[in-house]
């Protein structure tokens, strides 16, 4: 081929490839346009291939592999761009996955009025999104850290990273999984729950915070969790203990005071929490697993009773909430339960 006729037809080549990215970029137009900065990106990017493709040998099959996969890249590209969940950051890091979701629950961008999108059982949830939950509903996540997280009707909560939510109203629920023997000898965690009267951290532990206009209230029922007020800086933290509940309000006002581990302030959170398969499992780690989720201990009256409940192997899975799934259980095994006062009470029938 001559020397004219190559340059000539790399010309050519040159414009069918911007024609080609113009083209698409028309065709992509009735989307939401991405910024001018990434376009001249995504631009400088693909000439720079198509440069290096044309200069090897067999350059007409590569201008059109390239040609193709240009445009796939660039689709790709835009199509990431459109497909990015509202008010997550950049690199839409993954948080949490939802676990359980009753009523309305949505994902919002930070500081956005729009109606957002509807949350649905097994969604990702991401890093800088903000969720909002009405009235009569419900959320629980499954944080990548192992964390439950349930978040109660009426809420807002902005999840700021793997370790932080900020809590903008309504009420919440964390449970780290550990057991009770654990939380008291766990080193902590560096997850925190900030609100605009301080900032929550924990050790072990199963732990509500509440925020209602100026009121804060934290209350623990497994472990503990302490409290740095934003007014105070400087000041040594708030110790919350399990049992215990401490209530905070602009003024600077404190009361800390008794919060009984299974009394019916906590069964909102027990509803949103994660089911127990019983498949394979015995009747002592399901009565365990209600303990847990009910603030409760296991009782047994007699060692039949217990070896009873360590020989029995259960089949199917369990949705229901645990104080429902412990009548329903045991209504076909030789043991009765009777839960009161933070205690499960296990007999054999008679």
């Amino acid at each position: 081929m001559k020397k004219g006729t190559s340059n000539q037809t790399n010309q050519a080549a040159a414009a069918g490839g911007d024609e080609a990215l113009e083209s698409l970029l028309r065709t992509a137009s009735s989307r939401p346009e991405p910024s001018e900065a990434t376009r001249r990106e995504v631009r400088k990017a693909l000439h720079a291939e198509w440069r290096a493709v044309t200069v090897r040998r067999r350059w007409r099959r590569g201008a059109v592999g390239f040609s193709l996969a240009a445009a796939a890249v660039l689709v790709l590209a835009l199509g990431l761009w459109k497909a990015k969940p509202p008010g997550t950051t950049a690199d839409l890091r993954e948080l949490a996955q939802v676990e359980r979701v009753t009523g309305q629950v949505r994902v919002v961008a930070q500081g956005s009025d729009d109606a957002g999108v509807a949350l649905g059982f097994g969604a990702p949830v991401y890093i800088g999104q903000t969720l909002e939950v009405g009235a009569n509903s419900g959320l629980a996540l499954r944080l990548e850290s192992g964390i439950s997280l349930r978040i109660d009707e009426n809420t807002r909560l902005g999840l700021l990273d793997e370790f932080a939510v900020e809590l903008l109203a309504g009420r919440i629920y964390v449970d780290t999984g550990v057991s009770r023997a654990q939380a008291i000898e766990s080193p902590g965690s560096r997850f925190q729950v900030f609100t605009p009267l301080g900032a929550i951290s924990h050790i072990g532990t199963q732990y509500m915070v509440r925020l209602w206009e100026s009121d804060l209230e934290v209350a623990v029922r497994l472990g503990s969790a302490q409290v740095r007020v934003n007014d105070r800086p400087l000041a040594s933290p708030l110790y919350v203990n399990h049992g215990q509940r401490l209530a905070l309000d602009t003024s600077g006002k404190r009361l800390l005071s008794q919060a009984a581990e299974a009394s019916r302030d906590w069964e909102w959170a027990e509803a949103l929490g994660p089911g127990f398969d019983l498949d394979g499992r015995t009747m002592a780690e399901f009565l365990d697993w209600v303990a847990r989720e009910t603030g409760s201990q296991v009782a047994y009256s007699t060692d039949e009773a217990r070896a009873l409940a360590e020989e029995t192997v259960l089949r199917g899975q369990n949705e229901l909430p645990p104080r429902e799934a412990l009548d329903v259980v045991l209504l076909t095994s030789d043991l009765s339960a009777e839960l009161a006062d933070g205690v499960i009470s296990i007999r054999v029938k008679r």
